[in-house]
């Protein structure tokens, strides 16, 4: 029944199109037109005419389906570029459904194909080249004829827009305007399915009355003059004039009158010749000669690697050496060496490309060198300006130790404003701490946040900020601090000090703030409220260590006290009491206890012992061990730990000998008569004396040592030295201990500290000696 419904239907309609003219048709190709040149994708289109009901178009291409649409408009794209260049037909077919809605079987439907259309595939570009003028042709005329080949008769040429004339695979344009100095000319060819393709040469128009006669200058950069170097970039810079480079005769692209090129090069020694030319023809010339070496080059940058893209600046540069290269540069910078690595931080690049050049220099200063070449399309060029937060040693605003300070930086990328960009800030020095460890700049590309700074004046506050994606892209903010408002006055002088009649004694006071630094330049006030004693004067300044002092002269009376209190002249609540009593009367003096020690120290004509000697000092091994002999005026030193090796020290009048050699002059202060010396009794208590040694010059500085004897035992219990001038002070203690051996004291240990008042630290060595043996009669051999 189908069968037959269908058959009826088509008979009707050929019928019908033969009694009334109308035709056959039922499916038309629309598009593209019968014998087009076709490229890339293309829509082919099909119509339907008169019949209704349609199941779907059918479209093939050489006879094979390739495609079917069942909704109009009835499309199928044709990607041309999987078939191959030539002729290709295609047509469509369609099924047509019955009118009735039953059940019916698609292999009893009924068929019709569109006429066969036959299409021209062309995805090959033509070949066009230009022959005349040549490549870096000067002319002197303002029009010249251009003329070239092409391979495809059919195609179109047009020379920097304006069409040229085709026959026999040649094109011709007659009659193309240049201007003044370089021209790029361009030949355009279009084939008929619409493929492109060009050439290009550089041609310069030179009026014969320029009258310009200086010619380009030239700056190579890389490679320098008799260097070896592992690459064969070669870069540098012409003047502003030029139009035209050639290296080895090989034209160079020039960029902002800079110029790069890779020749050909030998391993060994190469000859360079850059030429330059300006606009009038006038050329400039310059050679190089140089090794090039990449068997066993001395310098290699391995990263970034050559012909890389790197979009943020600045970068790290990183590499390898041999290690007989003393030091090595990039640009300015110095490159930190670990053995056969090198690394250079902070490389900036440009925003087109950059040239980066290592140079390694060894002990005889012979430069080896290696370039990489990098491009950077879409640069990240950060920029940090400190707006606010830095407070130096000289300014007068710096803030008080222990209060905030706001650190802010402007950010920009490529010269604009940077928003919403992550900034770091981390504490590298002192023991401030921040409001914030990373904010976000702001829509003025501003960045700040609040450092509370280390309650220690003496600190210098050091604060690294960096841009989160780039840590290279830094700064650093340095904040000095000064001490706040008087807060405590403290006694340095040792209030038990008991000094002999008549003697001199330094009343030391210190002035701190609240977090004790010390606070220079303040008036400190000194009154005797009792006794007889007298002050060298009433008031003192501090100094930079916020000490200051005045002298008292005891009273000349056995027993008697005499009572000091000084003052703050800016604060008259902080206030210290001195009560220095005097000592019974001696008949000692300063010679007489001195050589009490020194026969003592004559008992001993020899002396061998084991030493260790352990420090906190950061510039002292903290541990080291060795044997002693000492006989007369010579020393022998046997270091066992931590590095083993053996010292003879022989000591004279005048100079001091290490291993036979000179190592030390000794000068009396006697002889100088810039230098005086005052030997005095200081205090006593027991038989424990206080001597004081005063040095003094006229260049400014002093020394004052006091020496705590043990006038029974005739050994030193303690010394102190301090020495200051107007830049410095410094001050050590040594406490000694002692054994008796027989009838003779021996030291058998020292503790001894030094303060670093700058630093405000205090450092502790201590010397053990052990298997101590004394006039034993050790041979002079020993000390050979």
């Amino acid at each position: 029944m189908i069968k037959k419904t269908v058959f009826v239907s088509i008979l009707f309609f050929l019928l019908n199109s033969i009694c009334f003219g109308k035709p056959p048709v039922l499916i038309t190709l629309t598009a593209p037109p019968s014998g087009t040149f076709v490229n890339k994708t293309v829509p082919i289109e099909a119509q339907i005419d008169q019949i209704p009901r349609v199941k779907s178009v059918k479209f093939y291409i050489d006879n094979k389906l390739v495609g079917e649409s069942d909704t109009a408009p009835y499309q199928y794209i044709w990607d041309t570029t999987s078939y191959p260049d030539g002729q290709h037909q295609i047509y469509a077919s369609i099924l047509q459904t019955p009118e009735r809605p039953e059940p019916f079987d698609e292999a009893s439907m009924t068929v019709l194909d569109s006429p066969k259309t036959n299409l021209m595939v062309d995805n090959t570009p033509p070949l066009v080249s230009i022959t005349s003028p040549q490549n870096g042709f000067v002319s002197t005329t303002q029009t010249i004829t251009v003329s070239g080949t092409i391979d495809d008769n059919q195609a179109t040429v047009t020379v920097n827009g304006s069409p040229a004339s085709v026959s026999n695979s040649a094109f011709t344009a007659n009659n193309l305007t240049l201007i003044q100095g370089q021209n790029t000319i361009t030949a355009a060819a279009t084939d008929l399915a619409g493929n492109t393709s060009s050439a290009s040469i550089t041609v310069t128009y030179q009026p014969d009355n320029s009258g310009d006669t200086t010619p380009p200058s030239i700056s190579i950069y890389t490679p320098d003059k008799d260097s070896t170097t592992r690459s064969n970039i070669i870069y540098g810079r012409v003047s502003d004039d030029t139009i035209r480079v050639t290296v080895n005769g090989i034209d160079t692209q020039l960029s902002n009158s800079t110029f790069i090129a890779r020749p050909p090069l030998s391993e060994g020694q190469n000859t360079i010749t850059i030429k330059a030319w300006d606009a009038t023809g006038n050329l400039g010339q310059s050679q190089i000669t140089f090794t090039y070496n990449t068997q066993t080059p001395k310098v290699t940058i391995t990263s970034p690697l050559n012909n890389s893209i790197q979009n943020i600046s600045p970068i790290n540069v990183i590499g390898t050496n041999t290690t007989d290269l003393k030091y090595i540069l990039i640009g300015s910078l110095p490159a930190h060496i670990d053995g056969g690595n090198f690394t250079v931080e902070g490389i900036s690049l440009n925003s087109n490309y950059t040239v980066i050049t290592a140079e390694g220099y060894d002990a005889n200063d012979n430069l080896f060198e290696d370039s990489v070449f990098v491009t950077s399309p879409q640069l990240a060029n950060y920029q940090f300006t400190e707006i606010s937060g830095n407070a130096y040693e000289d300014d007068e605003t710096k803030p008080v130790a222990g209060s905030t300070r706001t650190l802010a930086v402007t950010l920009e990328k490529n010269s604009q404003l940077a928003l919403n960009e992550q900034i770091q800030f981390n504490i590298r020095e002192g023991n401030g701490t921040l409001s914030q460890s990373y904010v976000f700049t702001d829509n003025n590309g501003i960045a700040q946040v609040v450092l509370t700074t280390d309650s220690s004046s003496n600190v210098i506050n050091k604060v690294e900020c960096f841009v989160s994606n780039n840590p290279l892209v830094k700064t650093t903010f340095v904040v000095y601090t000064k001490p706040g408002s008087p807060s405590n006055l403290t006694k340095i002088t040792d209030n038990s000090v008991t000094p002999v009649p008549g003697a001199t004694l330094p009343l030391i006071v210190k002035l701190t703030d609240q977090n004790n630094n010390p606070i220079p330049d303040e008036n400190i006030n000194f009154q005797i409220t009792q006794g007889t004693g007298t002050l060298s004067a009433t008031q003192a300044l501090t100094t930079y260590y916020g000490e200051t002092k005045v002298t008292l002269n005891a009273s000349a009376n056995p027993s008697e006290t005499t009572q000091v209190i000084a003052t703050s002249a800016t604060n008259s609540n902080l206030s210290v009491t001195f009560n220095i009593t005097t000592s019974p009367a001696t008949t000692l003096t300063f010679n007489d206890i001195m050589a009490k020690v020194k026969q003592n120290e004559d008992k001993i004509q020899d002396l061998m012992a084991d030493v260790t000697v352990t420090s906190n000092d950061p510039n002292s091994y903290p541990e080291e061990q060795f044997k002693l002999w000492m006989k007369g005026n010579k020393s022998k030193v046997q270091d066992l730990s931590p590095i083993q090796k053996t010292s003879i020290i022989e000591t004279t009048s005048d100079s001091v000998k290490l291993n036979g050699q000179p190592f030390l002059s000794v000068v009396e202060g006697e002889t100088d008569p810039n230098i005086t010396r005052t030997d005095t009794i200081e205090s006593s208590s027991g038989d424990i004396y206080v001597l004081k040694t005063v040095v003094t010059s006229t260049d400014g500085f002093e020394e004052t040592t006091r020496y705590y004897v043990d006038y029974a035992k005739g050994v030193f219990v303690k010394t102190e030295d301090e020495y200051k001038d107007q830049d410095i002070k410094e001050f050590s203690e040594i406490t000694y201990s002692t054994v008796l051996m027989g009838d003779i004291w021996v030291m058998n240990g020292t503790v001894t500290k030094v303060k670093d008042f700058l630093e405000n630290q205090e450092y502790t060595t201590t010397e053990t000696r052990s298997n101590i043996i004394i006039n034993s009669g050790i041979p002079d051999s020993i000390f050979q």
